[in-house]
């Protein structure tokens, strides 16, 4: 909702309640003190200066619980509003995953695919640039060699992340494939310690042991360790259930998980550098310079590498639908920016643990009873988010 828009509603919001208790301001008040000072009134002159005083006190009462009413609204709606933009946030966190395993099959040609990523990033950066008037004043100075110097290394990482995140997106269950991309949360802390010299308050590193712990416990079969040999057939059957052969092992660990950490390594790697960068530079329009050095980059391999496969094409594995987990994907990172501005970066934290929530329960939902969530993925997905809960709690003072 527009600024203008919400002053209108406070304008109404406030007109209607001093409405409604304008009986008590008109007859209650004034008359009580209008009797009471007759007593005393002797001049013509004394009664009009008591009944100017009488009216500017009544006046500025009335502001002033105008007011205290205005600014409780306020706060109400923007509390209101945060935990929309959280809601949010959880169900998109949870949902990508399954959108872009459904939309976005294993035959699609990736460069494609992160190059529409990159197109509405650029759309969407450009937009709010504009509508927030910023675009002038962003753009003043701007020189290209810088733009290429401070850029160019951040495009290219985050060309790399898109592509190790779409073949993991492919090939891990909703709920392993976010609980193992909050790793991104350990990298980025080593990298902006190593970077930017930023350290980690004890309990951050706890909680970072705890991420490890969390990663642990999802991709170690624990089933080898803790399951005796007089199990009954029931619970055999269960396990088989739940393990892979090798090949699948093997297709699980080269095209799921090491991608996603290459992917979450890289995320922290690309967030220092940018951090460094935002220190002098406008968020928006480094976005949209990200955006335009990726697709320049994108665009030259398309033109210049055929696709892997002989018989694909660009358009291999596209349609209409593919649009919905890029669209998604990039109001993900919108709505990141409103959470933390209208409820702060520890309820993002939340969201993100609520997301985690989501996802396994959408998987319960929607895949068949081989992919439904065991209770080890439970045990990690808990661990990862007790993990974010400490991390964004208790930073270094």
């Amino acid at each position: 909702m527009s600024t203008t828009h919400k002053g209108w509603l406070l304008r109404i919001a406030v007109l209607a309640v001093v409405v409604s208790t304008f009986p008590a301001y008109s007859f209650s008040s004034p008359c009580r003190h209008t009797i009471r000072l007759q007593k005393f009134i002797s001049t013509p002159l004394q009664q009009t200066h008591n009944a100017l005083h009488i009216r500017r006190r009544d006046r500025l009462s009335k502001t002033t619980h105008s007011a205290s009413i205005a600014s409780a609204w306020t706060s109400t709606t923007t509390s209101t509003v945060g935990y929309l933009y959280m809601f949010l946030l959880a169900l998109q966190f949870a949902s990508q995953p399954i959108l872009t395993q459904k939309f976005a099959p294993k035959t699609i040609v990736k460069s494609t695919y992160v190059l529409a990523q990159e197109l509405v990033r650029l759309v969407t950066a450009t937009s709010l640039l504009l509508l927030t008037g910023n675009w002038q004043g962003a753009t003043r100075g701007w020189n290209y060699r810088v733009c290429f110097t401070t850029v160019g290394i951040p495009a290219v990482l985050y060309i790399l992340q898109n592509r190790f995140s779409l073949t993991a997106y492919q090939h891990l269950s909703p709920i392993t494939f976010n609980v193992l991309n909050q790793s991104k949360t350990l990298s980025a802390a080593i990298f902006c310690f190593l970077l930017l010299g930023q350290s980690q308050s004890k309990v951050q590193m706890g909680a970072l042991a705890l991420l490890f712990l969390a990663v642990f416990v999802m991709e170690v079969d624990l089933t080898k360790w803790f399951v005796s040999s007089n199990q009954t057939h029931e619970n055999e059957d269960e396990i088989q259930r739940i393990r892979m052969t090798n090949a699948q092992r093997r297709e699980y660990y080269l095209l799921g998980v090491i991608p996603v950490l290459l992917a979450s390594a890289i995320s922290g790697l690309a967030g220092a550098l940018i951090q460094r960068t935002l220190q002098t530079r406008d968020s928006l329009l480094f976005s949209v310079e990200l955006a335009c050095i990726s697709i320049g980059l994108l665009a030259g391999e398309l033109l210049f590498v055929r696709p892997q496969e002989s018989s694909s094409t660009w358009t291999t594995g596209w349609s209409l639908w593919t649009w919905i987990p890029v669209v998604t994907n990039a109001l993900g990172g919108i709505l990141v920016g409103l959470v933390t501005k209208y409820a702060g970066a520890v309820e993002k934290g939340f969201a993100l643990i609520l997301g985690m929530v989501l996802s396994g329960a959408l998987q319960n939902q929607l895949e068949h009873e081989q992919k439904r969530v065991s209770l080890q993925q439970w045990m990690g997905g808990l661990l990862a988010g007790i993990s974010l809960w400490l991390h964004s709690q208790f930073p270094i003072q």
